[in-house]
Parts: structure tokens; C-alpha cells; sequence
């Protein structure tokens, strides 16, 4: 079995000992992932699958099985690279206003915060690339 993974969608295909091609698509909601298998003659079958993450959480492997009208398939899979959806870091700058300007040698306060939806820690770190006595 092939999958592929868009976010929580599943999609990939398998095919039977008997080279009966299957479409598989289903859903990834945590650890569960619910497939549906469509074979390509007609025949109408069902899967389940039982999924494990690995520990990097960078591979989710695991075992299915399927039955259709033809019988029951077993076998495993890999969804490489799996990856919940990510939200980006949100940023805010306070502090100084935008398009403020300054006078050489004035101590320039720089203020922000951060927050992860994911739950993940935010630094601010300030970089400046203008240089003494440049105007850009």
C-alpha cells in the first residue's frame, strides 16, 4: 500500500496478489487513521488500519487489512515525513512604532511578543543591518 499525506487527508492506492487495483483515501485524526478502499472493478470492500508514531514523530507505520468481495488483505504501510498541521508562530512588534526615527547615539527600545499555537517556546531576537552613519 501507498499513502500520501496533505495535512489530515490520506490518499495512496494497493494492489491485490491478484493485481486487483484498489484507490485508498481517509482521514488522519491523531494516531487514528480511517481508510477507505475502492476497488476499481466494482467491488466494494473496507480497511482498517492500526497506525504507530514513531518517536522522532517524522514516520507513522503500521499494519491494515481490507476485505472485499474477493477475500482479505493484510499487509503494512509508511506514511513518511507525517506531520500534523502546523500553525506558524504568530510575532508583534510594539515597540519602536513603525517608521520611527531616531537620533545618533539614542538608546533604542525594542519591545514584542510571541505565541506558538502548537505550544512551542518563541524567542524574540533583534538584528539590525544598518550601520554607523548610513541612512538605509
Amino acid at each position: 500500500m501507498t499513502l500520501a499525506q496533505r495535512g489530515t487527508q490520506v490518499s495512496g492506492g494497493f494492489a491485490t496478489s491478484e493485481l486487483r487495483a484498489a484507490g485508498v483515501s481517509g482521514l488522519l485524526n491523531d494516531l487514528a487513521l480511517d481508510l477507505t478502499i475502492s476497488f476499481t472493478d466494482g467491488c466494494g470492500g473496507s480497511a482498517d488500519a492500526e497506525p504507530e508514531l514513531s518517536a522522532n514523530g517524522q514516520r507513522l507505520t503500521g499494519t491494515y487489512s481490507a476485505t472485499d468481495c474477493h477475500g482479505s488483505y493484510t499487509g503494512t504501510f509508511t506514511l513518511v515525513k507525517f506531520s500534523r498541521e502546523v500553525s506558524p508562530p504568530t510575532v508583534a512588534i510594539s515597540a519602536p512604532e513603525n517608521s520611527a526615527v531616531f537620533i545618533e547615539g539614542e538608546e533604542v527600545e525594542f519591545e514584542g511578543s510571541g505565541a506558538d499555537q502548537d505550544g512551542g517556546a518563541v524567542t524574540l531576537v533583534w538584528h539590525s543591518n544598518r550601520r554607523r552613519g548610513s541612512d538605509g
